[in-house]
């Protein structure tokens, strides 16, 4: 009720509002007429020195990045894919205790620890597929994915769970596989690997190109002109 209140007051009272996803941007619009969506980005790839990718052909490397707990990640979807012996899931980032006990093969896990700027990308340019496995009994539905586009950004296949404001979203071949519901992830992740081909990793990055901080910048800079709030 208090975040509930606090949200509608800050809201009601501002000039315009930004949202990241189009569920905020209608959960908003109750408050206040002006509201412009601005999605999350990612890096440009033309900034990212393209480092040295090393073959590793007795394992396969699945990567995610960020703060892993149970609220956010599924345990079943980590599960299932360590399965698979040959599997490796490198986490750069933190891992909660908790999340960690409920993993049947801990040692499957590679922890990286919390990297950031080139050696961040240096560390997801090694993932042979990137992962982003959302435990969807516990997403937020006004949540958008942080991480997509800093995966495309390096030229890596993602294999991510559809959450709520992607459901419909087409990507290009070979750029991003959805699943539904969790059910096929692992699947996703085979298909992923079998149908790696050069092109795609340039096409990724030019998805990514698209999608850049500085783009959602300048999206933002033209809402302010033209409500007359910019002066160059």
């Amino acid at each position: 009720m208090y975040w509930r209140k606090l949200e509608k007051t800050v809201a009601g009272e501002a000039r315009f509002c930004v949202a990241t996803s189009p569920f905020l941007v209608e959960k908003l619009c109750r408050f206040n007429r002006k509201v412009y969506e601005i999605p999350l980005g990612g890096p440009d790839p033309a900034s990212i020195l393209p480092p040295e990718r090393l073959v590793h052909p007795d394992k396969i490397v699945l990567g995610l990045v960020g703060f892993v707990r149970e609220i956010t990640i599924s345990t079943e979807v980590i599960n299932e894919l360590l399965k698979n012996h040959n599997v490796v899931i490198r986490l750069a980032g933190t891992i909660d205790e908790k999340f960690l006990s409920k993993i049947e093969r801990p040692s499957g896990i590679e922890q990286l620890g919390v990297l950031k700027d080139q050696s961040l990308y240096d560390a997801i340019s090694q993932f042979d597929v990137a992962i982003i496995p959302y435990n969807q009994e516990k997403l937020n539905p006004g949540a958008t994915s942080n991480k997509l586009y800093l995966y495309l950004a390096i030229g890596v296949p993602v294999v991510m769970s559809a959450m709520p404001n992607l459901k419909g979203k087409k990507f290009p071949n070979g750029t991003v596989y959805l699943s539904e519901d969790n059910s096929d992830f692992s699947e996703l992740v085979k298909g992923a690997l079998k149908q790696e081909k050069p092109q795609f990793r340039e096409e990724r990055k030019r998805l990514a190109s698209m999608n850049t901080w500085e783009m959602r910048v300048n999206s933002f800079i033209q809402i302010l002109k033209k409500l007359k709030l910019y002066r160059d």
